[in-house]
Formats: structure tokens, C-alpha cells, sequence
């Protein structure tokens, strides 16, 4: 069973997004295919949010952050790591609190390959799921998130 915009079955447990266990895993790619790319349940729990309130971050997390892939690409092609690592780490701690578990888990990831400063073949891989993951929750947000009145 998939998960479906943000809904998960009932009878299924939900996937633990994956956790690097040291620096030595920064290089490693990470597969968020298996997460959802917004869990609506758990955005909802830590916020504690009214479902309105919650769809008017999303678009605006849309509105401030969809360039941000291409953003990072162009700090990395100009050799500003640290730049790139900056809005790494904001979408990061954005994206977990808004559930968005694929984006959450991509930029951990990311964030996680400068950190320990692995390599550009590395940290191409690692921005490739991020701007992967990215890319599905603006889609999402894009087909199923209506900015309220």
C-alpha cells in the first residue's frame, strides 16, 4: 500500500524517515521514494493547526521556497557551499514542521553532505533527491492545496 496525497491507510504503519548515523553516511544517497511527500496526520499533530491555517503555510512554503532547487544548484555551480548549505538547512527545518517527510528527509541529507564535507559527486547526488523531493511537494502543494480566503 502507497501512500496517497498525504493519507495513509489505516492498518499501515507509517515509514520512519531515514536518519543518518554519522558523518561517515553523509555520502551515501538517501531513497525517500517510500516516504510520503506530506503526511497531512502528522502536520497536523505537531502544529496542532486547523486545516486552513495549515494549507495557507503550505503555499506559502510554495510561494517562498519554489525556486530554492534551482537556487542551490547555481550557489554549488558558483563553488558557495556555504550558501547553498544555508538554504539546505532552512527548507530542512521548514519542511519537517510541515510534514513534508520526503523533502525533510532529502534535505537532512543534503544538509548532513556539507556538514562533512563530502564530495561534489556526492553532494550532486544528495542535491538530486532534494530537488527530486522538492519538486513532488510543489506539485502537491500545486493539485491539491487551495490557498484559503
Amino acid at each position: 500500500n502507497a501512500w496517497i496525497a498525504g493519507v495513509r491507510p489505516q492498518d499501515e504503519k507509517p515509514k520512519e524517515a531515514p536518519v543518518m548515523d554519522s558523518v561517515a553516511d553523509a555520502d551515501k544517497a538517501v531513497d525517500v521514494s517510500e516516504l510520503p511527500v506530506i503526511n497531512l496526520e502528522k502536520a497536523s499533530s505537531i502544529s496542532r493547526l486547523s486545516k486552513d491555517f495549515l494549507e495557507e503555510l503550505l503555499c506559502d512554503f510554495k510561494d517562498r521556497y519554489d525556486g530554492a532547487a534551482v537556487t542551490i544548484r547555481n550557489h554549488l555551480d558558483a563553488g558557495e557551499r556555504a550558501e547553498a548549505q544555508t538554504i539546505a538547512h532552512t527548507v530542512k527545518g521548514i519542511s519537517g514542521s510541515l510534514g513534508a517527510e520526503q523533502v525533510f528527509a532529502a534535505a537532512v541529507a543534503l544538509d548532513a553532505g556539507f556538514k562533512a564535507e563530502v564530495s561534489e559527486e556526492a553532494i550532486d547526488q544528495l542535491y538530486d533527491s532534494f530537488a527530486d523531493a522538492l519538486a513532488a511537494l510543489l506539485a502537491y502543494i500545486e493539485q491539491n492545496v487551495v490557498r484559503p480566503e
